[in-house]
This record gives C-alpha cells, sequence and structure tokens, in this order.
C-alpha cells in the first residue's frame, strides 16, 4: 500500500509540474474542450 502511495505521489508531482507551454498540457486541454463541446451539442440534440 505505501509503494502504491509513494507513486501515485510523484505522478501527481509531476502532473503539478507540467508548465502551461508543455505539448502535452496543450493536447489535453484541447481534447477536454471538444470533449465539452461534444457534450453540449448533445444535450442540445436530446433536450425534449
Amino acid at each position: 500500500m505505501i509503494v502504491v502511495a509513494g507513486t501515485s505521489a510523484q505522478l501527481v508531482q509531476r502532473t503539478l509540474h507540467w508548465h502551461e507551454g508543455s505539448r502535452g498540457a496543450v493536447i489535453l486541454r484541447q481534447a477536454c474542450g471538444v470533449l465539452v463541446i461534444l457534450g453540449g451539442a448533445y444535450l442540445v440534440y436530446t433536450a425534449p
């Protein structure tokens, strides 16, 4: 259990040290934006 906690803490630290200009952060942000827009379009389309 301690090993899992240590590994996940290291992953969180690495994610927190991601600067906003990195390529991965930009791609992740754009993908989330597309998913939000698609979810909104779905809700509008299926609304009674």
